[in-house]
């Protein structure tokens, strides 16, 4: 957790920075978007933010389960439940990303 907490720290300050305080807001369009994820630089950078987001909720939830659910059935489902939540929204971030990649390479 503490892996993923330092690493958030970058990535968002770092997004933060670049995207919010750098770039006008009148600027941050589905064209800005568009011109930013053209480059593989910050198609990886959004990527690893939305991983490591996911994981580090999904450490944190973990933590919450085994220490709040006494029984072993109750325990299992529940992980079983983040982890299958967590895999489902990290596949469909990345789709998402893949598929507005995609869309704008075709142009």
């Amino acid at each position: 957790m503490r892996g993923t907490g330092l690493l958030l720290s970058v990535l968002v300050l770092g997004h933060l920075l670049f995207v919010h305080l750098l770039t006008d807001v009148s600027q941050t369009g589905a064209g800005f978007v568009a011109r930013r994820w053209s480059s593989a630089l910050w198609i990886t950078w959004d990527g690893a933010m939305l991983s490591a987001a996911l994981l580090h909720g999904a450490i944190g939830m973990t933590a919450i389960i085994r220490d709040y659910a006494a029984q072993p059935a109750i325990r299992r489902a529940w992980l079983g439940f983040i982890y299958a939540l967590c895999t489902g929204l990290a596949g469909l971030g990345w789709y998402a990303i893949g598929a507005t990649v995609l869309a704008n390479s075709v142009r």
